[in-house]
């Protein structure tokens, strides 16, 4: 299941995200666990997967900039078909940001 091109952080990181397991603080509030329920990051919307991921304007320009030194100018509207292959399959996408952090 997890690529050995990839480094294991990126491998575990993205198992979390596709299945939803990510520790986001909706999840903590959903299991009970009293926390400010807006995102650690931009403080001005509730923390989600999908916000933590893809809309958070601090995590959007660390995308960015991952992209742009993989030379991937597509920015992925949802990461669960882009991320999946990084742990089984194969994508160009995939395979160059996982270069990238190999070689950093």
């Amino acid at each position: 299941m997890w690529r050995r091109s990839c480094p294991e952080a990126i491998s575990v990181m993205s198992w979390l995200v596709m299945n939803q397991r990510l520790p986001t603080k909706d999840r903590l509030i959903a299991r009970g666990i009293l926390v400010d329920p807006r995102c650690s990051l931009c403080e001005s919307k509730d923390e989600t997967l999908n916000h933590l991921l893809s809309k958070c304007h601090f995590t959007t320009k660390g995308w960015d900039l991952l992209l742009n030194l993989s030379n991937i100018t597509l920015f992925p509207l949802s990461f669960h078909p882009w991320l999946g292959p990084i742990n089984g399959g194969s994508s160009t996408h995939a395979q160059r940001c996982c270069s990238s952090f190999a070689s950093s």
